[in-house]
């Protein structure tokens, strides 16, 4: 098996049980059922993973890596703090009202405690936001399109925390459309900036 091959079939699993993660939980999760739906030999589910732990840490980094990376690039590619929550709540829509990815995600953090690979992934991914989403606010304070007196960092940490509480809301109730109600939160907060 080439290098390429390898990579291909190491993707095919972790894509695989990330589906297995959303449809029978966690705890679910059987190297065997993994390598039949995958239409592979369970021994490389072995070969590869070594251990259940390793296979479902894999499938949430990469379950992080195809979600919350879009969702991160749509907030701070917007004009404006308003401006990208609105994108961030358009993708979660976009993704449906079951995407494995996004329900695999929502498993991970309840078993990171246990998982210290796992808990370093997500508190990576949870500090990302906020330092990012500071220097836009503080180049915003900077610019005047924000009060001088505004804490960047703090509004940071509550703009993630918002979010978070947005992506638990979108899975438990997709058919509520977040991005036109973001929109109410957008307007407060770019107005607030226009001033």
């Amino acid at each position: 098996m080439t290098n390429a091959d390898a990579r291909d079939v190491k993707l095919r699993l972790v894509e695989v049980t990330v589906e297995e993660i959303a449809d029978r939980g966690w705890g679910g999760v059987r190297m065997r059922r993994v390598a039949a739906r995958a239409g592979l030999d369970n021994g490389l589910v072995h070969c590869h993973f070594g251990s259940m732990d390793r296979l479902r840490y894999h499938a949430a980094r990469h379950a992080i890596s195809t979600t919350v990376t879009e969702a991160d690039r749509a907030l701070l590619a917007g004009p404006s703090p308003g401006a990208g929550i609105v994108a961030f709540c358009r993708v979660l829509t976009d993704l449906g009202s079951y995407d494995a990815a996004k329900v695999a995600l929502m498993e991970a953090p309840v078993h990171a405690p246990r998982l210290s690979e796992l808990c370093e992934v997500l508190t990576s991914m949870m500090e990302r936001f906020p330092v990012t989403s500071r220097e836009q606010l503080e180049a915003a304070v900077q610019s005047g399109r924000l009060p001088p007196a505004t804490n960047a960092e703090g509004l940071a940490v509550m703009l993630a925390a918002l979010l978070d509480g947005l992506s638990l809301h979108h899975w438990l109730q997709p058919e509520v459309d977040y991005a036109t109600a973001a929109g109410a939160l957008a307007a407060l907060l770019d107005d607030d900036m226009e001033r």
